[in-house]
């Protein structure tokens, strides 16, 4: 028993050290997220053949024509891009007028218009390279390509679907839809142009598991699961034994039964938080009555429910943690997240460590066993005590672990530190992410490719060992001399 509970603890120190980082590396699969293939152009204005002066002239006109402001120019191409929207759906005829328009500003511009409107060329303009000038002009640019075809090869199909076209795209779920895959990919873009951003440093994306349905199926039905499994657990210690063990399985039976009948579709804050808490507690309990049951199958069902367990602690939290990502437009929302994470990964780490440490005491201190034809291990003090220094040695060093994450996210975000485009994550609304378990799991997956390769040394070594002595000759100096060799002088060629 005490070997099997030493394979349990050290499969689950492992485990719980990249826990974290391989939740996070499910929700995003690609390690290079935030990477898009940037066009090259010209490092300045002076391979285009644009006047500025005339093109703010030439928008000027065009802006006075469609009665919005004058004083838009490129450098506001968001409000252009609502305006003239706006306009296209008013009428068949603002959508006619429009493309007038448009064909008079390109015939303003002439033969630099498409120059003008070329997002690299506006690239050279910008003096204060930030993310929203970068924006402003690949949205200047895609207004003009999209007016390209709307008023040239797609117009007769605008104009005889005009009223279909304007039902859907009039909505505001495409209105919201179409503005934030815009702001993503803008925001992409731009943050290669730039190298650096200042991003929101967080221990776990926003957005881990948040609309994944295995884990809301997971979080729904896990109780009737665990209600199901300790019951039987129950009911075999009761015709098993003939004393009162099995009632040591009625809590957890009773407030698996309890919470998924009252609570099964709740989504209250408040009861998402005493089932986690409850969970919590009953991880050390349940992983504990291994030392007091007498069967080996009751011993594999526990040890299974206990690392279960663990798992549906952490889910429960993924749903519960989707109060707390509603709004995270401020650094407080921010910081209270992270302090929220902070709490959640403690509180696992002290379940699974305590589990381990409660089963290894109870077995300790009262070393008989319930079934007296099993024959009892004996087992030296010295021992009992490596295995404690080594448990709290793990745990300490997880726990300090977490700790120097929690202040490293929570200096850079009062510091506002700047960390590098190609590692942050960007969300729907153009926010930028700096996650730090994925990060880790980033470095953990190059130390253990690494260690592959170094395992793989040996039998490199051995195969071409092997390969060498297969091409050695077997026969040896001395034999030569047997063969019926003739001199090189009789031998004809």
């Amino acid at each position: 028993m005490a070997m099997s509970l030493k394979l349990v603890a050290l499969l689950v120190c492992f485990s719980t050290v990249s826990a974290i980082n391989v939740l996070d590396q499910l929700v995003h699969p690609n390690s290079e997220k935030g990477m898009v293939a940037a066009s090259t152009g010209p490092a300045n204005g002076d391979s285009y053949n644009c006047d500025v002066p005339h093109l703010n002239a030439i928008q000027y006109g065009f802006n006075a024509a469609l009665n919005i402001s004058t004083d838009l120019t490129w450098k506001h191409a968001d409000t252009l891009f609502n305006l003239i929207g706006n306009k296209l759906g008013e009428s068949i005829e603002s959508y006619v007028y429009v493309c007038e328009q448009r064909k008079n500003f390109y015939n303003g511009l002439g033969a630099t218009y498409s120059d003008c409107t070329n997002s690299l060329f506006l690239f050279s303009q910008i003096v204060d390279p930030t993310a929203t000038n970068f924006t402003q002009a690949l949205l200047y640019s895609s207004i003009w390509h999209e007016l390209d075809f709307m008023c040239n090869g797609g117009m007769e199909i605008g104009i005889q679907s005009y009223n279909d076209l304007r039902a859907v795209y009039s909505t505001d779920a495409y209105t919201q839809r179409l503005q934030h895959t815009l702001v993503v990919f803008y925001v992409l873009v731009a943050n290669i142009m730039v190298k650096k951003v200042r991003p929101a440093f967080v221990l776990l994306s926003p957005y881990a598991f948040q609309n994944s349905k295995k884990v809301e199926f997971a979080a729904k039905h896990g109780a009737l699961l665990f209600a199901i499994v300790f019951f039987f657990c129950l009911t075999a210690c009761y015709f098993n034994t003939n004393n009162h063990h099995w009632a040591v399985f009625l809590p957890q039976v009773v407030f698996y039964s309890l919470t998924y009948i009252i609570g099964c579709n709740s989504d209250n804050r408040t009861f998402q938080l005493i089932q986690i808490l409850i969970t919590s507690i009953l991880i050390p309990y349940s992983y504990g009555l291994t030392s007091f049951v007498n069967s080996t199958s009751l011993v594999l069902l526990l040890t299974l429910a206990y690392v279960l367990m663990s798992i549906y602690s952490f889910v429960l939290y993924v749903i519960h943690r989707k109060h707390y990502v509603k709004d995270l437009s401020t650094p407080q929302s921010v910081s209270r997240l992270n302090f929220v994470d902070f709490c959640t990964f403690v509180l696992l780490i002290v379940c699974i460590f305590s589990a381990i440490a409660f089963t290894e005491m109870v077995e300790f201190w009262f070393p008989l066993d319930t079934d007296p034809t099993r024959s009892v291990q004996k087992v030296s003090r010295a021992y009992y005590r490596l295995n404690w220094y080594i448990l709290a040695g793990d745990f300490i060093c997880q726990i300090s672990l977490l700790v120097g994450l929690y202040i490293f996210v929570t200096c850079c975000n009062r510091f506002k530190s700047k960390a590098e485009s190609s590692d942050v994550q960007i969300d729907c609304y153009g926010r930028t992410w700096y996650s730090v378990s994925h990060q880790l799991f980033l470095a953990n997956s190059t130390i253990a490719t690494c260690c592959s390769y170094i395992s793989l040394i040996p039998y490199w070594f051995f195969g071409l060992t092997h390969l060498v002595r297969q091409n050695r000759s077997n026969v040896k100096p001395a034999d030569a001399q047997e063969f019926g060799l003739k001199p090189l002088s009789e031998m004809t060629v």
